[in-house]
């Protein structure tokens, strides 16, 4: 998976930067705890997502399939579907989302066990009828994970109403 990757960014354009997006994934996980699929979850940001022409061929060249094409984002794949890329462009608000969840599992032990106990019981499902159902099942959990970690991020303390997920 990381030679598409490498060889992707050598042919990317100058604005493009990449990190690892997931909370969890099956070769090192970002935060210790949260049950990790075999799926490395990264982020590709770029100037503009749905200018394609500037990053899509790149990354297919390097052995990605685009997958997802939505206002501004876009997610490719390798064939072996173990690496997820999701794109998108400069000051989307889903960059500091991804942060800010990762962040905060890292920090905080309660909502890292809340986050991997939602994981666990969402990976007994066999079959999901599309592959956004299984990532907005999380999104109760998701929501309350990130208003805590803003919440410390201001300067306040994140109230703990994990009971109510």
């Amino acid at each position: 998976m990381g030679r598409p990757v490498r060889g992707a960014r050598r042919e990317s354009p100058p604005c493009a930067r990449g990190r690892r997006r997931g909370s969890s994934t099956s070769d090192r996980p970002r935060c210790p705890g949260p049950a990790a699929k075999p799926i490395t979850g990264m982020l590709l940001i770029v100037e503009d997502a749905d200018a394609e022409e500037s990053f899509v061929p790149a990354l297919v060249a390097a052995g990605f399939e685009p997958r997802v094409r939505e206002g501004g984002h876009r997610m490719l794949r390798t064939p072996e579907r173990d690496a997820h890329l999701h794109v998108h462009g400069e000051g989307a608000g889903e960059i500091q989302d991804y942060r800010d969840l990762r962040d905060w599992l890292r920090h905080d032990r309660a909502d890292r066990d809340m986050y991997a106990a939602k994981k666990r019981e969402l990976a007994k499902k066999e079959e999901w009828p599309d592959m956004n159902d299984r990532a907005q099942a999380k999104d109760d959990v998701v929501a309350l994970v990130l208003a805590h970690a803003r919440a410390r991020r201001a300067g306040g303390r994140a109230q703990d109403d994990r009971a109510t997920t």
